[in-house]
């Protein structure tokens, strides 16, 4: 109702705000302390006065805060624009994290921002687990630079990018840096500012094209989407996901050049028959009916064929599950290879995959095996699991009780079921032996953590006496 009392405005007038929480920090966040984020949200967005509803959900992987604000003033009838929204909320997100003692997160810094580039260059690594092109750009400028500065002409130029596998080539009133293959490119200033055309045509005169001469120039190092990871094992998992990927896109080529011969041979067909129908005398009525029935019999027909060939490409996406090298290492560490599990978890350090033990099945990673110990895996069992991402093996369990094995700690959310607790050390148990240390909601190897009361898991499943 007070929306529509603006009828200037032809701007949203709903502002959804979602904040999203570490799963380590859930127990410092009680129904006061989100009560005073969501207020401390509302005035830095100068919507305090607004009318909001807030809601808090805990269903999914990590707790979320949902806001919905209605931007038009309850007394002024006014539209307020959250002008430069992203700084604001960034620079509260780093004051609230300090205040409540939350784990501390990258953010929109500006400088960390400038070290990792565009927003698409950083999504694209955050999902498929490889280097950007922008990052293996940014790590040529060392010696990009050097070469450039020494290069007093645009043929010398080339040459200094076409040594490290990349091009400059126009674009629009710019510059692009690409790469070989010219399916990858970053606008020339944003890898460096004095790579933009004004400051190179201010150096070299009017931009020209590379010559031919260049294509005897091989290059010392190209692009390929390296992956980021730094586990050992990382090499031969991923010459097997290029093979598999290779297949993939071979058998999905196949399928369709086989229906575009298909779909234009039945094409031709129906074309000839229309025409035929055409030729026919027969009165104005009769022919719209005929080529009525027409059109559907060969709508019908063309469907037919496309679902024939989206069954068959549906068989090969089964097989080869993947799109990325995230997720190859996620299908491959869902099968029970932990050296896939392991790979999968090391972005910033080295993490060695668990051994298995003797009669340890082969279809189930260890954490997996050791929660069907703990909790049996009968039809009765309504215990559910899946692996995120970063692989994480997040267990869900009746009652709403959450217990995430992330390999360095294991994080439990009771919820409605008090037996969590004492399931999640079991879990610590088996993994670490007898000691654990526990801080909040979270279990650690007691040699990883000096902080933390030992936890005696001795005393029973459902106790954890804490001493």
């Amino acid at each position: 109702m007070v929306q529509a009392t603006n009828v200037r405005t032809t701007k949203e007038k709903t502002y959804h705000l979602l904040v999203s929480f570490r799963p380590e920090d859930e127990d410092k966040l009680t129904p006061e302390v989100l009560k005073k984020i969501e207020l401390e949200f509302a005035q830095a967005l100068a919507l305090s006065e607004h009318q909001r509803h807030a809601g808090v959900h805990k269903n999914t992987d990590n707790l979320h805060l949902h806001v919905a604000y209605n931007l038009i003033h309850p007394e002024r009838r006014t539209r307020h624009e959250p002008f430069r929204d992203f700084s604001v909320r960034d620079r509260l997100c780093r004051k609230l994290e300090q205040k409540y003692g939350l784990t501390p997160d990258n953010g929109r810094d500006e400088k960390i921002t400038q070290a990792k580039g565009p927003d698409s260059a950083r999504a694209y690594e955050a999902h498929s687990g490889q280097e950007s092109f922008f990052s293996y750009a940014r790590k040529q400028l060392d010696f990009l630079r050097p070469a450039l500065a020494q290069a007093k002409s645009w043929p010398e130029a080339h040459r200094a990018f076409r040594q490290y596998g990349l091009t400059l080539k126009p674009h629009g009133n710019g510059l692009v840096v690409q790469d070989f293959s010219g399916r990858q490119a970053i606008k020339a200033s944003d890898l460096d500012h004095d790579f933009s055309k004004a400051r190179m045509e201010k150096r070299f005169g009017a931009f020209q094209v590379p010559g031919q001469d260049l294509a005897n120039v091989k290059p010392e190092t190209t692009y390929k989407a390296a992956p980021l990871q730094v586990e050992a094992n990382r090499g031969r998992l991923f010459d097997e996901y290029q093979a598999a990927r290779e297949k993939r896109r071979a058998a999905l080529d196949q399928i369709r050049a086989m229906e575009c011969r298909i779909l234009e041979t039945l094409n031709r067909h129906w074309d000839k028959n229309q025409a035929a129908i055409k030729r026919l005398p027969m009165l104005r009525h009769h022919r719209r009916k005929t080529m009525e029935e027409f059109r559907k019999r060969k709508s019908a027909e063309l469907a037919n064929i496309r679902q024939q060939m989206k069954s068959k490409r549906d068989e090969i996406k089964a097989t080869y599950p993947f799109n990325s090298w995230s997720q190859f290492l996620k299908d491959q560490a869902g099968r029970g290879q932990e050296e896939a599990l392991a790979v999968l978890r090391s972005r910033k350090e080295k993490i060695w995959a668990e051994h298995r033990g003797f009669g340890q099945p082969q279809s189930s990673l260890r954490s997996i095996a050791r929660m069907k110990e703990i909790l049996g895996s009968g039809p009765g069992s309504a215990w559910k699991y899946h692996l995120d991402g970063k692989g994480t093996v997040i267990f869900n369990l009746p009652g709403g009780g959450v217990i995430r094995d992330s390999g360095a700690a294991i994080h439990f959310r009771p919820g409605n079921d008090d037996r969590i607790r004492g399931v999640a050390a079991k879990l610590a148990q088996a993994r670490w032996g007898p000691e654990s240390s526990l801080i909040g909601q979270t279990l650690k190897p007691r040699l990883e953590s000096a902080r933390g009361a030992q936890l005696n898991l001795n005393s029973g499943p459902s106790t954890g006496i804490m001493r």
